[in-house]
C-alpha cells in the first residue's frame, strides 16, 4: 500500500508550488491556449501522473488504480446530473 509523501522535496513551500503545477496548466491550456476540454484534460491528467510517479514516488499500478477510479467517479457524476437533467427539462416541457 502507498503512503503518501507529504513533503517530498524537504520544503513545504516549494512542494506546493509544484502540487499547483497540474492546475495552472490546465487553466493555461483552457484560457489561453483555447484548447478543448477533452485535450486540456487528458494532457493535465498525464502531466498530474507524472508528476506523482516523479516527485511523490507513487508505484504505477496504485496510481494508475488512482486514475482509472477518479476517471470514473467523474465520468459517473457528469453523467448523472446530465441524465437527470434531461428528465427535469423533458419532464416541464411537456405541458
Amino acid at each position: 500500500m502507498f503512503t503518501q509523501l507529504l513533503n517530498p522535496l524537504d520544503n513545504l513551500t516549494l512542494t506546493c508550488l509544484v502540487a499547483l503545477v497540474p492546475v495552472v496548466i490546465l487553466l493555461l491550456m483552457l484560457a489561453i491556449l483555447r484548447w478543448p476540454a477533452w485535450l486540456a484534460t487528458l494532457v493535465g491528467s498525464i502531466i498530474t501522473f507524472a508528476l506523482a510517479a516523479w516527485v511523490w514516488k507513487i508505484p504505477f499500478n496504485d496510481g494508475a488504480h488512482a486514475y482509472l477510479y477518479g476517471a470514473a467517479t467523474g465520468v459517473w457524476s457528469v453523467d448523472w446530473i446530465t441524465i437527470w437533467g434531461m428528465v427535469l427539462f423533458n419532464t416541464l416541457g411537456v405541458s
